[in-house]
């Protein structure tokens, strides 16, 4: 296959993605090369990342939610957030009432690429915030197409009430749902 790529790149064709992973031309995840400093970087940061996420779990025991922004907010600037920390972030902007910031931050999250673990936190709190900014066609859509049966009772409880049509939900049940299972 090395020789398949170098043969493509002498002749001026680009390798397509696929091809990339794995090798010489591998990609940070946003579709974008990156060089062997940026890789070092990344590599260099991962204990002050640990640190922070450790921190953002923390905060999350206290519901400290300007803590857990703070946390995140530097965690996505070191480009270093994952799916798990936009959802988070949602969360904790949702739970400080500032929903169009929240809304953004779900907007982010590649649903395709959510691990099951996520998907009551994603998806419940993602549609509370829709609904919240005036989207609640959007919201009940959202729940809709996702599979709730192996959510635990208290997410799909929520879920399910919602679809059936409360007026002004309250915002969805955290209850024992840790942060680390998103990291």
């Amino acid at each position: 296959m090395l020789n398949a790529m170098q043969s493509e790149s002498n002749n001026g064709v680009e390798p397509t993605p696929e091809r990339r992973r794995g090798s010489r031309w591998a990609l940070d995840g946003h579709g974008s090369e990156m060089t062997i400093t940026e890789r070092l970087r990344g590599i260099a940061l991962i204990p002050w990342a640990a640190l922070q996420w450790w921190r953002v779990g923390r905060a999350w025991g206290l519901y400290d939610w300007p803590r857990m922004i703070s946390l995140l907010r530097r965690i996505a600037e070191a480009g270093l957030d994952s799916n798990g920390d936009q959802i988070l972030l949602g969360i904790a902007l949702a739970r400080q009432g500032r929903f169009p910031e929240a809304l953004w931050h779900f907007e982010k999250v590649t649903q395709q690429d959510l691990f099951q673990v996520e998907q009551p936190l994603f998806f419940n709190e993602y549609a509370y915030v829709l609904a919240r900014t005036g989207k609640p066609g959007e919201a009940r859509q959202l729940l809709r197409g996702a599979s709730r049966d192996r959510w635990p009772d208290r997410q799909r409880r929520w879920a399910e009430e919602f679809l059936a049509g409360l007026p002004e939900p309250s915002a969805p049940p955290l209850g024992d749902l840790k942060p680390r299972v998103l990291h």
